[in-house]
């Protein structure tokens, strides 16, 4: 089983148990993950939370804490894929349509990610450095954002010098 960096988020889980309710089954709701929110026992499920609904976890961690939250409330009519997020996936979805330059290359940020998320966040050994950062989670991911940009742009700088030995034409 490939670990993964999974999150959870609040307001989605609150939203997801809340859809076509009542008014009043609502502010129940509200009250149980609020509570659930400052719960030390809860808090102490994930190794990292970023200050703004997010809780990040190994997917390893996923059904304790699903039965956890399912003690405090009934998780049964939801999907676990509409409350427990694989982060990379997740940086994918939100982070792309954009290009990154430096100099003459070019790079979409949907293969930047993709390759973020299939070679470096399922990679057990930056799993780890991310899981031990504690907050300074983003800082470790930012350190691993730029090990891959890095990784991507000698692969290109390979690629156009094997093309360059295989180049014919030099009249210039």
């Amino acid at each position: 089983m490939t670990n993964k960096i999974k999150c959870i988020n609040t307001y989605t889980l609150l939203d997801s148990l809340c859809s076509h309710k009542p008014d009043n089954e609502v502010e129940k709701i509200e009250e149980i993950i609020s509570r659930l929110e400052e719960d030390e026992q809860f808090k102490n499920l994930f190794f990292h939370f970023d200050g703004d609904e997010v809780y990040f976890f190994q997917k390893r961690e996923q059904q304790k804490i699903k039965s956890y939250i399912n003690s405090k409330i009934d998780l049964s009519n939801i999907e676990d894929s509409r409350i427990f997020e694989d982060y990379a996936n997740l940086l994918l979805m939100y982070e792309g349509g954009w290009h990154i330059e430096l100099g003459e290359i070019t790079i979409d940020s949907s293969d930047f990610y993709t390759n973020l998320r299939d070679k470096f966040l399922y990679n057990s050994k930056y799993i780890k450095k991310l899981v031990s950062a504690g907050e300074n989670f983003f800082s470790e991911l930012t350190k691993i954002k730029k090990t891959c940009l890095k990784g991507m742009v000698r692969n290109i700088v390979k690629k156009i010098e094997k093309d360059l030995e295989n180049y014919e034409e030099l009249n210039f």
